[in-house]
Parts: structure tokens; sequence; C-alpha cells
């Protein structure tokens, strides 16, 4: 199965490259961005622009109070160091309520979370790397309690929990817990994209693009651009 359109919810290229907010290439919902974070062109080939997270007070805040049954969330990232505890990359609803990804406090693992009934469930990679660009997605199904993640065209981790999903009223947010002013990430981000299925190994391929990334106007071309032509006679 191809990705359409019509599976992305929301699909953020920071090709803005500058400025106090990031545009929705799929919707309306553009992230702001708080605390001056500063703009960087050192991303993957075809999606270079990102903005580069202090891991103190800095933030991007969608809006969006996502509750998704199933989805997936891709995002294109590069933590630059260690601190002392959790780092939050994404998240939408505090402490995994719909979904998160994030550094475990020991500051060796990433993690993918979502809390199915009242219990966390989560899928680990214990490989990761800080310095390190990595197009990472967390997917799930709350269908049957499943999520897979996926990390440079790799599935490294997979697991069946129980329940649905909790859900809360907090809004996705990046570089930050999303329920609380806490658990800041010190690194860059180049794109964020919000599936509202879960996704495949290949999908999160056709997104990775062989380590060059790919803009939603490239992989979307005919749902991004509309040509309207008239003949008179």
């Amino acid at each position: 199965m191809a990705l359409a359109s019509t599976d992305i919810a929301n699909w953020w290229d920071f090709s803005d490259g500058s400025g106090t907010s990031v545009t929705d290439q799929k919707g309306s919902d553009d992230i702001s961005l708080f605390n001056t974070p500063g703009w960087v062109t050192s991303g993957p080939t075809n999606i270079s622009d990102g903005v580069d997270f202090n891991g103190t007070d800095e933030y991007g805040d969608s809006g969006v109070n996502y509750v998704l049954g199933a989805g997936a969330v891709t995002v294109w990232v590069n933590v630059d160091a260690s601190t002392s505890g959790e780092q939050v990359i994404i998240g939408a609803g505090n402490m995994g309520g719909d979904f998160d990804m994030f550094i475990s406090d020991s500051q060796t693992d990433l993690y993918g979370r979502t809390r199915f009934g009242a219990a966390d469930a989560h899928v680990i990679d214990t490989a990761f790397a800080y310095t390190t660009l990595y197009c990472i997605t967390y997917t799930w199904d709350s269908a049957d309690a499943s999520q897979s993640l996926f990390v440079n065209g790799v599935e490294v981790d997979t697991n069946t929990s129980s329940g649905s999903i909790a859900g809360t009223s907090d809004t996705m947010k990046v570089s930050r817990r999303s329920g609380s002013s806490s658990k800041f990430m010190d690194g860059k981000v180049y794109q964020v994209s919000v599936a509202n299925r879960k996704i495949t190994l290949a999908e999160h391929d056709e997104i990775r693009n062989s380590g060059n990334g790919i803009t939603y106007a490239s992989l979307f071309p005919a749902s991004s651009t509309f040509v309207a032509s008239m003949q008179i006679i």
C-alpha cells in the first residue's frame, strides 16, 4: 500500500526558513514557535531547513488535539546532546495520552509511546545515538493495540498491548512534553507528519526517500497543485 494525501492529517516541512511559525502543508494548523529557536539548513538533501531547539525553553505548538485510534507520527530529527533527563521530541497528550516520542531518562534509548487504557505501551530503540540524523516513525492501531517503531528504514521494535487510546485535551508540542512545560529537547527538527492510520515500513520509506527526505508537494503533487485550463473555440 502506498501513502495517499487522504492518509495525512498534517504535514510540516519546516521550509519557511525563518520566522515564528512553521506552515502546515496539508491543512491550516501552523506550528507556533516559542522563545525564539533558531533556523538551520543542515537537514537531509530535499528538506534541508529546520529549527534548532535549545533544550531549555524553546518549543513549537501545533494547536492540534489529536485523539487518533490509529495513526503515525514521522519526524526527521537530530538530537544534539544528552541532558539530565528525558527529552521529548514530539508529543500529543501528556505522557503518551495520545502519542509521544522521547529520549528516556537514562538518555540511552528512544521510545515511542501511546497510552492504551490506563497503561503506557512502549516500543524502544536501544541503539539511539546523539548528533545523528534520523527519520523516525512511531505508528499504532488501537483496534489490536499494536504499535511499531521504524528508524531509518528499519523496524526496530514492535509490541501489542490492550485497551483503547486514552486521549487528553493537550495539543501536540514539538521539543517539549505536551501537558507540562518540561522535558525540552536539545536538537534540530526538519519535518513532522501525522497520519490518520497505522502505516507500514514501506510507507515510512516513502517519507524517508532513501535518506534524502521528501516534501509534501513532491510526495503528493496532485493534491498540492491545481491546474485549470480553458479552450475557447
